[in-house]
């Protein structure tokens, strides 16, 4: 299997298991939060949806860039996702064109790296940056899990 094969197949059995978990959230629970200041469901979604294009940017432009017009933005898109079925369309929307990404990236710009401000090692390679979104979406995912036992619910 070539690496680009096992990233986007990860990439969307992830998608598919974070949805499921938030499927099984009642409808009324969506936006419950935690202590009343952890994330919702529904919040935690919305990233979901735009976080397939923090990769495209990064590894597009080989750098990464962020400032508080573009949180702004980011903030606005996400503001417009209202439901579950919404953040899944703009989720895989989003994630076509990693996917795009992912197939046209040579194996041997994989292990190169690229500066981001955060973490422990500051130069991640672009093989890590194309997995973000199914770490994102398995982290996630442990979130959801977390949150249906917070309410009762351990059939998971």
């Amino acid at each position: 299997m070539k690496a680009a094969d096992f990233l986007i197949d990860e990439t969307q059995r992830a998608t598919e298991a974070f949805f499921d978990a938030a499927r099984k959230v009642p409808a009324d629970k969506l936006d419950w939060k935690p202590l009343d200041n952890g994330r919702s469901v529904l919040d935690q979604a919305r990233e979901i949806a735009q976080s397939p294009k923090w990769g495209v940017a990064v590894v597009s432009a080989g750098k990464f860039e962020w400032d508080d017009e573009k949180m702004k933005a980011a903030q606005a898109e996400r503001d417009q996702w209202k439901t579950l079925d919404d953040c899944e369309a703009a989720c895989k929307q989003n994630s076509e064109k990693l996917y795009e990404l992912i197939r046209s990236t040579p194996d041997n710009q994989l292990s190169e790296t690229i500066y981001i401000p955060f973490g422990k090692d500051h130069n991640w390679r672009v093989i890590d940056i194309l997995h973000l979104q199914a770490w994102n979406l398995h982290y996630h995912t442990g979130q959801i899990n977390y949150i249906q036992t917070l309410y009762g619910d351990t059939s998971m």
